[in-house]
């Protein structure tokens, strides 16, 4: 589904750079590909610190992880300000940048589900100092002896309950934001999945039912 997706960016915003950060180069005149490993020495500090607490492949968690690293350094090294983030299986249906604008400087703005999880598959980020100061929380996530053990708690209660899943990046977006008002604030974010007020419905997955079904786009 990549090139598909990557194919349908190009159509949908022709004037916008797109940069994939891959282990492999998809050969594709519009995209400029970077080498994941020209990248992974800014993921290197993380990656020894991390403990895997999921039920999901230990590969798996670690690249949702790292990608953050790669897009910071990204930004760093390229001097880019803004940055839309897509997931690679996101089928990009309209021109999202009336809605980005709104964005404040300094801010990251997930097109999650609502008032649910923090899905970053739909993440804009603007500027790179917010992003690093995400980079950071994660890495105190794991080094912080309180933060690990609420962690370790978390997956613990998860095995406990039979559920899949467990510490994954998206936990470390819900922790960093807040909670939705439920603790201190890291990271200042902003919830771009309001249809009613943007008139664009950002969906984590076309049958879930915490998206579409229930809110009834």
């Amino acid at each position: 589904y990549l090139i598909t997706c990557l194919f349908q960016i190009r159509k949908i915003l022709p004037e916008t750079t797109v940069f994939l950060i891959a282990d492999k180069n998809p050969n594709l005149s519009f995209v400029r590909w970077v080498d994941l490993q020209s990248v992974s020495s800014a993921f290197e500090r993380f990656s020894e610190v991390y403990e895997h607490l999921s039920s999901n492949s230990e590969l798996f968690e670690r690249l949702c992880f790292y990608r953050w690293f790669a897009v910071r350094e990204l930004m760093k090294g390229r001097n880019l300000r803004r940055v839309l983030h897509l997931d690679t299986d996101v089928l990009l249906l309209s021109d999202p940048w009336h809605i980005l604008r709104n964005v404040p400087d300094d801010h990251i703005a997930i097109g999650s589900s609502s008032g649910g999880s923090f899905s970053p598959h739909f993440l804009f980020i603007s500027g790179e100092k917010v992003l690093g100061e995400f980079c950071d929380f994660c890495i105190d996530m794991y080094t912080n002896q309180e933060k690990r053990e609420v962690l370790r708690r978390f997956y613990r209660q998860k095995i406990e309950a039979g559920e899949g899943g467990g510490v994954c990046d998206m936990y470390a977006f819900g922790w960093a934001s807040g909670w939705r008002g439920q603790c201190s604030v890291r990271i200042p974010t902003a919830e771009l999945n309001l249809p009613e007020k943007y008139g664009i419905a950002i969906d984590m997955s076309l049958p879930d039912a915490n998206t579409a079904d229930v809110r009834q786009y």
